[in-house]
């Protein structure tokens, strides 16, 4: 009975770490770095608005051993960077944007490490309904 236990453990932690290793949605890895953003949608109220949201963006070494390299942040598409850092670091983002957007974090040479994408999405899709000139009350 207590082999029978002990392969339904091992076979659960198994589990769990290619459930959260490959299928976890917030972290992605590349080269020893996790780039995490929460919350990783914004919300307009009707489609085609500006979507304002607050973003925390935060990335760590995968590894215990720290290093002095430099990483910055950028939005894709953009040549300027929106914050540099050391190897662990956390930022607060002032997002506002009509479209999802690519996060893009870059060594010190330049190589994209690790990205993520903020969905926007909306409440009402379509257009505004029109009003007309009759009402009741």
């Amino acid at each position: 009975m207590g082999d029978f236990v002990n392969f339904l453990s091992l076979k659960y932690k198994v589990l769990s770490f290619i459930l959260f290793n490959f299928f976890n949605p917030l972290n992605v890895y590349a080269d020893n770095i996790a780039l995490n953003i929460k919350p990783h949608k914004c919300v307009a109220l009707h489609q085609g608005q500006v979507c304002y949201q607050k973003i925390s963006v935060a990335w760590y070494s995968k590894n215990q051993q720290e290093t002095a390299e430099e990483y910055c942040l950028y939005i894709k598409n953009n040549a300027e960077a929106e914050y540099c850092a050391s190897e662990s670091s956390g930022y607060v983002y002032q997002f506002s944007g009509k479209s999802d957007t690519a996060f893009e974090l870059k060594n010190s040479a330049g190589e994209i490490v690790a990205s993520r994408d903020i969905k926007v999405v909306s409440v009402y899709k379509g257009r505004r309904r029109s009003t007309t000139g009759w009402r009741l009350f």
